[in-house]
C-alpha cells in the first residue's frame, strides 16, 4: 500500500493548521495581515529541506499538487454562474478600459525591467544567466505559486536547473510584499486621509486580527442545491471540476499526439503547452459550463460552494508552494533572485500607487489596493 501522498498531503494541512494557529497567538503576524497558508508554509519550507530527507520523504509531491491545484482552482472560478450586477450607467466600461491600461503597465513593468535586471547581471558578474529567469518576476508576482512552477517546469530541460524553486521564491516573495506591503500602504491612505474618514474609522476600531470568527459569529458560505440522499452538494461540484479537469487532460494529450509527428520541435512545444494547463483547464470549464447552461440545470451550481473549493485549493497550493522550493537550488541564484524580489517590490509598492493615482478617475486608492493584491 503507498501511503505516500496521503503522508504527504497530511504533512501540508499539518503545516497549514500550525500556520492558523500561530496568526492566532502571535501579534506580529495579526498586524501584517499574514495568511496562515504562508505561516504554515515556511514550516513546510524548513521541514522538507532539512528533515525529511531523514525520513525518507521528498518535496516531489508537493510540485506536482502545486501544479493540479493551480487548474483546480482555475476551473473552480470558470465553472461559477456570472453575477447579474452590472453598472447600467456606462462606468462599467470606463473601469474596465482603465483595468485594461493598469494591469497591462503591471505586467509590461514587470516583465521589462525584469528582462533588463537580468541582461544587466549578464554583462556584469553572471554572464551564464539563464535569460528568462527574468520573467519568473510576473509569473511569481503576477501569477501565483501555481503558474511559477508550471510554467518553469518546461525551462530546466532547456539548462535552467532549479527553475521551479526559483519560480516560487518569487511567487512567496510576492506573498510577503503584499502582505506587509499591503499593510504599510493602507496604514498610510489612513495617515493621509486618501480613503473616507467613514471607512479609516472601521479599520481602526477591528478588532479581529486572530484569523477565526469569534463564537456565534459565524457567516454562512454556501447553500446545498441537491438531495444529499441522492449526492451530496459538494460531491456534485467536486464531480463536476473533476470531469472538467478530464477534458482538460484529453485535449492536451491528444495535441501532444499531433505535434509528435513534428519531431524534437514539436514536442517542445507539447511540453510548454502542458505548463500553461491552466489555459486549458479553463477552457474545458467553459465547455461543461456551457452543457449546463444548454441543459438549464445551471440554478444546481452554488457559486459558494465553488468558492469554497477554489479556497481550499489555494490555501493548499500556497502551503506547499513554500515547502516545494529547494534551497539547495535556489542558492545557486541567491544573487538574481534578491534583484529580482527588490525590482518587483519597487514597481508594486512605488510605481503602482503612482500611476494608479493618475489613470483612475474615481476610487483610485481602493482600485490601486486590488491591483495590488492580484500583483501579489
Amino acid at each position: 500500500m503507498d501511503f505516500n501522498a496521503i503522508i504527504n498531503l497530511g504533512i501540508v494541512c499539518a503545516g497549514l493548521l500550525i500556520g492558523a494557529l500561530l496568526r492566532a497567538k502571535v501579534r506580529i503576524l495579526q498586524h501584517f495581515l499574514i495568511p496562515s497558508a504562508i505561516i504554515g508554509g515556511f514550516f513546510l519550507l524548513f521541514f522538507y529541506n532539512y528533515a525529511a530527507p531523514h525520513l525518507g520523504l521528498n518535496a516531489d509531491f508537493l510540485g506536482d499538487l502545486v501544479y493540479h491545484l493551480l487548474n483546480i482552482s482555475f476551473i473552480a472560478m470558470a465553472l461559477r454562474n456570472p453575477s447579474d450586477d452590472k453598472p447600467k450607467d456606462g462606468s462599467g466600461r470606463r473601469s474596465l478600459a482603465q483595468n485594461v491600461v493598469a494591469i497591462f503597465g503591471q505586467y509590461g513593468l514587470q516583465c521589462f525591467f525584469g528582462l533588463l535586471a537580468t541582461l544587466l547581471m549578464i554583462i556584469t558578474f553572471i554572464p551564464d544567466l539563464f535569460p528568462a529567469i527574468g520573467l519568473t518576476l510576473p509569473l511569481g508576482f503576477e501569477l501565483g505559486p501555481g503558474q511559477a512552477y508550471s510554467m518553469t517546469m518546461p525551462w530546466e530541460p532547456l539548462g535552467f536547473e532549479g527553475a521551479t524553486s526559483v519560480g516560487l521564491a518569487m511567487a512567496a516573495a510576492g506573498f510577503i510584499t503584499g502582505s506587509i506591503g499591503g499593510v504599510i500602504l493602507v496604514n498610510l491612505a489612513v495617515k493621509k486621509g486618501w480613503i473616507p474618514k467613514e471607512d479609516a474609522d472601521k479599520l481602526r476600531e477591528r478588532k479581529l486580527f486572530t484569523g477565526f470568527l469569534g463564537r456565534g459569529n459565524s457567516r454562512e458560505g454556501s447553500r446545498i442545491t441537491s438531495e444529499g440522499e441522492s449526492i451530496d452538494t459538494l460531491s456534485y461540484h467536486v464531480a463536476l471540476i473533476m470531469v472538467s479537469y478530464l477534458i482538460s487532460w484529453g485535449m492536451l494529450t491528444i495535441i501532444e499526439k499531433l505535434l509528435s509527428f513534428a519531431g524534437g520541435f514539436g514536442l517542445e512545444i507539447a511540453s510548454t503547452l502542458w505548463g500553461i494547463n491552466f489555459i486549458f483547464s479553463m477552457f474545458a470549464a467553459a465547455i461543461v459550463r456551457m452543457i449546463i447552461r444548454k441543459t438549464k440545470i445551471d440554478f444546481t451550481i452554488d457559486n459558494g460552494t465553488l468558492n469554497r473549493i477554489n479556497g481550499l485549493s489555494v490555501d493548499l497550493t500556497v502551503a506547499a508552494c513554500l515547502g516545494a522550493i529547494s534551497l539547495t537550488a535556489l542558492a545557486a541564484y541567491y544573487i538574481p533572485v534578491i534583484v529580482l524580489i527588490i525590482v518587483g517590490i519597487i514597481i508594486t509598492c512605488v510605481i503602482l500607487p503612482w500611476y494608479s493615482s493618475r489613470i483612475y478617475s474615481d476610487y483610485s486608492f481602493y482600485r490601486m489596493l486590488v491591483l495590488f493584491g492580484t500583483a501579489t
